[in-house]
């Protein structure tokens, strides 16, 4: 059996995404319809909580980045939840790593949100982009 039969038969990912009624954003948290549990039978509350209130007089880009910040931190959070090996979360966001996770979230997400600013100066945001036409890695 070659490793990829080896760690191929060990992994269960069951993590799937469908349209539902839009989240709605508050000032540190977002609120929608449940969704599917990953560590129980049944489902979860739609709340997430973003971490701080941003500064009232914070601009309509970092109002739009820490929303960013929490659909990718949830998105993320999930992700690992539901992707498992052996029966078991891959990494536990709710383990003893919880804290490094949200760090490294948070990172990601600056680096995104640095990205936009990019693209927005160079007017290419929201220009379309296909697999076909995109660059290789």
């Amino acid at each position: 059996m070659t490793t990829f039969e080896q760690a191929r038969d060990r992994v269960e990912h069951r993590l799937t995404y469908d349209r539902c009624e839009p989240r709605e954003f508050y000032q540190d948290s977002m609120d929608g319809p449940s969704i599917p549990d990953a560590l129980g039978d049944g489902t979860s509350s739609g709340e997430w909580f973003g971490g701080d209130r941003l500064a009232e007089d914070a601009d309509e880009e970092e109002r739009l980045a820490h929303f960013a910040y929490m659909a990718v931190n949830e998105a993320i959070h999930e992700a690992l939840e539901w992707f498992k090996v052996d029966g078991r979360p891959w990494l536990d966001p709710h383990g003893d790593m919880e804290r490094n996770i949200y760090r490294a979230t948070e990172r990601l997400c600056k680096s995104l949100a640095a990205m936009r600013a990019t693209s927005l100066r160079r007017g290419s945001q929201g220009e379309e982009q296909t697999w076909a036409t995109s660059p290789k890695r």
